[in-house]
């Protein structure tokens, strides 16, 4: 039964009214749309990606993703194109790199671990044997500085120092594998201070 503030079809109104009509709010608004019982076809290709979406998900919930990564997620969905929150583009972009073939490659613990004016010390955590980049520049949109990373020993952690910087310039950074899994696996986007 429809739960009603005010009367009916006026104010608000939500719930279904006898198998006919279901009043419900959608982006603030007052919407009413005919009743339907959703069809949930079992097919071959649903299921497959629904287990890519389930996988993503998880992907997101590993406990070596700190807060800082998933706020740099938060911070490269708002130069996406579509309106969406970081989950949503990270679990997109792990679809998009399973259904390229592509193996998908956690990226975490993007951090500046420097103390030096001038320069940012950049490191991120991996997989070991990738070959590993970065792209920088001064806003979350215009990435257009490329340089390689190394990695420290065959630990997983890749580290880059970018000089000659401006004190309390902001720098912002996107990490991302180039071999095997070229831009697919890559980090949200960080954003430092140089020191």
């Amino acid at each position: 039964m429809a739960k009603v503030t005010g009367p009916l079809m006026s104010m608000n109104a939500r719930g279904q009214l006898g198998k006919t009509l279901v009043f419900l709010g959608w982006k603030g608004l007052k919407t009413v749309r005919s009743f339907v019982i959703p069809a949930n076809p079992q097919t071959a290709g649903q299921t497959a990606q629904r287990t890519l979406l389930s996988d993503g998900v998880d992907e997101w919930h590993d406990v070596t993703l700190t807060g800082a990564d998933k706020s740099a997620w938060d911070r490269l969905a708002k130069t996406l194109a579509s309106a969406m929150s970081g989950f949503n583009a990270f679990v997109r972009q792990y679809v998009n790199v399973s259904i390229a073939g592509k193996s998908w490659v956690l990226m975490f613990g993007g951090a500046d671990v420097s103390a030096t004016p001038t320069q940012i010390e950049a490191e991120i955590n991996t997989a070991t044997g990738l070959a590993v980049s970065l792209r920088y520049g001064e806003s979350p949109s215009s990435l257009i500085n490329i340089e390689a990373m190394v990695e420290d020993g065959a630990t997983g952690k890749y580290e880059k120092t970018l000089t000659a910087l401006v004190t309390g310039e902001k720098v912002y950074m996107q990490f991302y594998v180039t071999n095997p899994c070229s831009l697919g696996c890559q980090s949200g986007t960080f954003e430092f201070v140089v020191a």
